[in-house]
């Protein structure tokens, strides 16, 4: 009997580097182009925040750039109506935005999409049943601390702004203290996750730690992201 060769499954320096190389190569790229909106506007530009067009410093085409890369199609819209139009189960509708009116708030909560909560949110009972932000904390490099696979996977991440509390049967991660700025649960057939910030999600702060890594597993989860911003 001849026994075929063991393969590895792991990744070799040669992916990982590969892999590093692609985030790298795109966030300069992106960059650039933040370099010459300000150089040609004669002044600094920061950018719309996780705006996944936006090439600009505080923007996310980066990220929306590595998950097309990854065969994820990212829809931009910019309301509530163009969400509900697209949401579907197998997507996932990532809130970058805050949602002010509760209306608004009640019908992103019934849409069958998983749903992505990043940032401080108005309504957020409403968004995310079981989750209350508890108090303000520093953005900086964060441990896991947890053992959610996509965080776990991540390893550290420029990440904070809040904390909240874990809903039964849910998973903390990132935590200041005792308190995680991360959480993740499931909710009927919805997969929710609530972030604290989402500076790690940005040009300027993508390649560093494992940002991209951390993005990426969680608004990649899904072949279809819509994005509200």
């Amino acid at each position: 009997m001849v026994t075929a060769p063991a393969t590895s499954v792991s990744p070799t320096a040669r992916s990982l580097w590969r892999r590093n190389r692609a985030v790298l190569v795109t966030v300069l790229l992106v960059l650039l182009a933040a370099v010459a909106t300000v150089w040609l506007s004669g002044g600094r530009s920061e950018g719309s925040h996780l705006d996944p067009r936006d090439t600009r410093m505080n923007g996310s085409a980066a990220l929306a750039a590595l998950l097309a890369d990854e065969g994820v199609r990212v829809h931009r819209v910019t309301t509530v109506d163009e969400a509900a139009e697209l949401a579907a189960p197998g997507s996932l509708l990532l809130l970058a935005r805050v949602v002010f009116d509760p209306a608004d708030a009640e019908r992103i909560r019934a849409l069958p999409s998983d749903l992505m909560i990043v940032g401080g949110q108005l309504h957020l009972d409403r968004l995310a049943a079981g989750v209350r932000a508890e108090e303000e904390v520093r953005v900086r490099s964060r441990e896991p601390g947890c053992a959610l696979d996509q965080a776990r996977r991540a390893g550290s991440a420029f990440i904070g702004g809040l904390t909240y509390t874990v809903p039964p049967g849910g998973t903390g991660c990132y935590p200041s203290g005792d308190k995680p700025t991360l959480v993740r649960y499931v909710q009927g057939t919805r997969t929710i996750t609530v972030v604290g910030d989402g500076e790690f999600m940005t040009n300027l702060r993508l390649a560093e730690d494992g940002n991209a890594a951390l993005a990426m597993n969680l608004a990649g989860q899904r072949p279809e992201l819509i994005w509200l911003t």
